[in-house]
């Protein structure tokens, strides 16, 4: 799948962004329970018409340091794409949080990516450009935490329609 292919950095650059934290004071509240190894499935769509497609997600997530950063390595497939997931995000708070992880996703240009933790909830804004077809691309990423495990929720805004939709949803659970 074309699109997928070009768009599967910023699917990876998505999922990596969702699983890695950094910060003490962060680290007390929302990576408790990411750590260890992990695997996921769902459903995908990269169009706002697309078809939905599964995906399966295996990651390998560790805290480095004093509970300062979790670091997550492992790779996704979708429709027989394998993309690698890895990274990290810092948190500038216990609530605030900013990605740094962009270097495997050599096709995408970052401008921001940021949000906030709640709870069991963190939210990230993506805000970026797909240097191949040089259209702007907006995401939100959701990770929840529920119970021992944790879903990433994708939602994007169809660079040729210009609407909202919602990607999918990919379950984890330890393995």
């Amino acid at each position: 799948m074309t699109f997928l292919f070009l768009r599967g950095g910023v699917f990876s650059l998505l999922v990596a962004a969702a699983l890695t934290v950094s910060n003490p004071a962060a680290a007390e509240t929302f990576l408790n329970g990411l750590e260890g190894s992990w695997s996921g499935s769902g459903l995908i769509k990269t169009t706002e018409k697309g078809n939905q497609e599964n995906i399966r997600c295996r990651l390998v997530n560790s805290i480095v340091g004093s509970g300062e950063s979790l670091r997550v390595s492992g790779n996704c497939a979708v429709s027989g794409f394998v993309f690698p997931v890895v990274g990290s995000i810092i948190a500038d708070s216990a609530s605030s949080y900013r990605s740094t992880i962009f270097n495997n996703v050599s096709w995408v240009q970052v401008d921001q990516f940021a949000g906030r933790a709640r709870g069991s909830r963190l939210t990230l804004v993506y805000k970026g450009r797909d240097r191949t077809t040089k259209k702007p691309v907006n995401a939100s990423v959701i990770i929840a935490k529920r119970g021992g495990k944790f879903d990433i929720s994708l939602r994007t805004t169809d660079a040729d329609t210009k609407r909202a939709f919602n990607m999918g949803t990919i379950k984890f659970s330890s393995r």
